[in-house]
């Protein structure tokens, strides 16, 4: 019987994640003081939601969360913003995604990609080692269903925006983050080792 209750623990680990992570209290907090770091978007709560995004995507520049709303893709933020250059660039797959990451950045650069569907499906979005204090503005608040952490990164996911009401430490992928009740409950995100 011991053994049939390790054999069943051992595999729910394993589909979770094999990782630990704390569920929020749900309790009022005041925000979390965080050392003065450069954080994307640099908005605030006052940034209007209807500001367009420019992304790139097959050659041209887009309006991103139009095409978000038009259908699944993936895409990773690199670097700042140009007059010429917006900052996302946006694939039909994640797998294109990880090929241009690779292709244009240092391979072991850390990432830490979300999605909008259980088990990695749906589109996604790859979050290099900035902070990001407030999601709405890029579209992906209170959206994010599962996530990847890629060559060792290390984020703590917030309830609210500006860092209120922590996940905890998380560092392996999870495929549903419902089950540790926070599906589409994430506002911001801090990165720990970047």
């Amino acid at each position: 019987m011991k053994t049939k209750l390790f054999v069943v623990l051992a595999v729910l680990l394993a589909l979770l994640g094999g990782g630990y992570f704390i569920q929020p209290s749900f309790a009022a907090s005041e925000p979390t003081a965080k050392p003065n770091r450069e954080v994307f978007p640099p908005v605030s709560e006052d940034t209007s939601e209807n500001e367009v995004i420019q992304a790139n995507y097959q050659g041209k520049v887009v309006n991103y969360l139009e095409l978000m709303d038009e259908k699944n893709v993936s895409c990773m933020i690199n670097g700042p913003e140009t007059k010429d250059q917006p900052t996302l660039w946006c694939f039909d797959s994640l797998a294109e995604t990880e090929n241009f990451m690779n292709q244009t950045l240092d391979p072991n650069a850390k990432f830490v990609c979300v999605f909008d569907y259980t088990y990695y499906q749906g589109s996604s979005i790859c979050f290099p080692g900035k902070d990001y204090n407030y999601l709405t503005a890029i579209g992906w608040n209170d959206k994010i269903t599962s996530v990847m952490f890629l060559n060792g990164a290390s984020a703590t996911f917030y309830w609210h925006a500006n860092y209120s009401v922590s996940s905890g430490e998380v560092n392996f992928n999870i495929p549903n983050l419902g089950v540790y009740g926070w599906n589409n409950g994430i506002s911001s995100i801090w990165f720990n080792n970047f």
